[in-house]
């Protein structure tokens, strides 16, 4: 009797202290699945290996519209998705995606007769959103629903997940886009948002107006919804449910045009804005906006294609101070010969009418366009008869731009010097050319091509054989206040030395001097001899940034042909030109 009643009693007693046990032991184990938004049980539940979840590959494929076959003689599993092929080998970490060769973090696994695959991996092979919530140990996997915001496709930043019939999308992507202000928290998981003059905290687990928030894949997400609740923006889902819009704008309802300024009826926007030549404007961006149905239906009636192709232009440039349009002025060349040195100066070919017309006016034209649609963007352009400083401010009724004409007199004076010249002849070539004469010819072309340009006032030292010191050319750069100054040489030394060189001395010129060494190069198109300092004279002891180049070697059996010829002379010139013209683009 009491053997039996002490056997019960540690039996009792096992059971209390095992069952707790193993509960304790699967509860914190426990992985929820959430499939097209709707929770999915399995006989065999998911399990994590290499910190991958693996779950049973029918029940995350066919939900997520895939086909599976298990080929049981190899052990393979194939899986077929639109525009996409897998294959698998059991207890295999490699696997084969439409035959391209790729390694997995875990390789599938037989569990209870069941095959388990990688969850993320097949279900972004399959174009499927998949992440993972940290807090409820839930993994998440639905086809792709296609993010837009203002217009732009998010792509792969811009992941929605469904859960629980709702969807949710990644915050600050969606904010930045928006033009709200944020910064991140005090801890990954909270963001500050500033928005009509009001502060926002999200974080993880907070429910704000109904909306909880949630950190999948360590980024704060929280329902599409919230953004038209609380962020006032609008928010629309397509008919089938593939497409969510999110969307922010602001209309420019209208531009009114006076002497030096342009008023633009917007607020709220700031745009982003640059200064373009040939012809002289100001480029405003305003991003998240379109135009009024009055301004469409003028932009429309008045630019047409003409403005389409010139705004798209302005935006592929690699450099957006490039040309866009032809200029309608020509320049001519007036020398001097009796001073030595020439004065280049603009003169257009506009009638007289046209010419007093253009003085009295400053702004030529205003031309705005809905850039895109994807983003919204307008673009705006206020192109002008004379190079201008501008300013952009704000007003009550929107922004103001504001217009100071640059007069003619402050025009960028740059100052090219032929070396050597008269009776210094400088090094002699191979087939008995002078330097003097090359260095004449490439300077003169320079001066040409320079001349293009309305904005520059061009001084050579000598447009002639004549002789004038080194004094006498650093006299003239300093003397006119010249902007840059840029000296003509060709190399002599050994038989063997070739190749094209460029020297700078003082600290301010070294920045023009290796712009205009890469366009020398450009041009030579020989070896690279690279960017020097010396105590040459005339770059030494002139007061702006100056520079002193060496096309090649007259001395060199290789280069000299070559300097001789006048594709290469013509060529070096204008590449050296394109560098000026960098270079005062870049010097504001």
């Amino acid at each position: 009797m009491w053997r039996k009643l002490i056997w019960y009693s540690v039996i009792l007693l096992l059971a209390v202290i095992i069952m707790p046990i193993q509960t304790g032991a699967q509860n914190p184990d426990d992985i929820h699945l959430v499939i097209e938004g709707k929770t999915v049980t399995s006989d065999v539940p998911p399990t994590i290996v290499n910190g991958r979840t693996l779950v049973p590959v029918r029940l995350i494929t066919e939900q997520l519209g895939g086909t599976v076959t298990w080929e049981p003689e190899t052990k393979k599993i194939y899986i077929t998705g639109e525009n996409i092929f897998l294959e698998l080998q059991l207890k295999s970490t490699r696997a084969l995606v439409n035959g391209r060769d790729v390694i997995l973090d875990s390789p599938p696994a037989l569990i209870n007769n069941r095959t388990l695959l990688p969850l993320r991996f097949v279900g972004e092979s399959l174009g499927a959103n998949v992440a993972w919530d940290e807090a409820t140990r839930t993994v998440i996997a639905n086809q792709r629903i296609s993010l837009f915001v203002n217009g732009a496709d998010l792509k792969e930043e811009g992941k929605v997940y469904k859960i629980n019939e709702l969807l949710y999308a990644p915050l600050t992507k969606v904010a930045s886009r928006l033009g709200i202000d944020m910064e991140s928290g005090a801890d990954l998981h909270s963001i500050n948002i500033k928005m009509d003059e009001k502060e926002l905290i999200v974080s993880d687990g907070m429910e704000i107006e109904g909306f909880k928030v949630k950190v999948l894949d360590s980024e704060i997400v929280v329902p599409v919804s919230f953004f038209a609740a609380v962020l006032n923006v609008d928010v629309s889902l397509s008919e089938d449910g593939r497409q969510v819009s999110i969307d922010k704008v602001t209309t420019l309802e209208g531009i009114i045009e006076k002497e030096k300024e342009v008023l633009l009826n917007i607020k709220g926007i700031k745009p982003q804005s640059f200064y373009l030549v040939d012809p002289h404007r100001v480029v405003m961006d305003f991003p998240n906006t379109v135009l009024s149905d009055q301004l469409k239906e003028s932009s429309q009636q008045k630019t047409g294609q003409t403005f389409e192709k010139e705004i798209i232009s302005d935006q592929e440039t690699e450099h957006l101070q490039e040309n866009m349009l032809e200029s309608d002025s020509k320049m001519n060349l007036e020398a001097s010969s009796s001073e030595g040195h020439v004065f280049v100066e603009a003169e257009t070919s506009l009638s007289d009418e046209k010419t007093q017309e253009q003085t009295q006016n400053l702004i030529k034209e205003i031309r705005y366009s809905q850039y895109s649609m994807a983003p919204y963007t307008v673009r705006v352009v206020v192109e002008l008869n004379q190079r201008s400083k501008y300013s952009i401010s704000e007003t009550e009724d929107g922004l103001s731009v504001k217009l100071d004409p640059i007069p003619l007199s402050e025009r960028y004076l740059i100052v090219i010097d032929a070396g050597h010249g008269g009776q210094d002849p400088g090094a002699r070539g191979l087939a008995g050319n002078y330097e003097k004469d090359l260095n004449l010819i490439v300077a003169n072309k320079l001066i040409q091509d320079l001349q293009q340009y309305p904005e520059f006032e061009v001084v050579a030292t000598r447009t002639e054989d004549v002789y004038l010191t080194l004094q006498e050319r650093v006299d003239i750069a300093n003397q006119l206040g010249a902007k840059l100054f840029l000296s003509i040489h060709a190399n002599s030394y050994i038989p063997k030395a070739q190749g094209s060189e460029t020297y700078y001395y003082t600290p301010q010129s070294a920045d023009f001097a290796r712009l205009i060494h890469k366009y020398l190069l450009k041009g030579t198109k020989l070896a690279d001899r690279g960017l020097k300092t010396n105590r040459f004279f005339v770059i030494k002891n002139t007061t702006m940034p100056s520079a002193l180049v060496e096309m090649g070697f007259l001395s060199n059996v290789y280069d000299n042909p070559i300097l001789m010829t006048r594709e290469f002379q013509e060529r070096v010139a204008k590449s050296l030109a394109e560098g000026i013209r960098e270079y005062y683009l870049n010097d504001e």
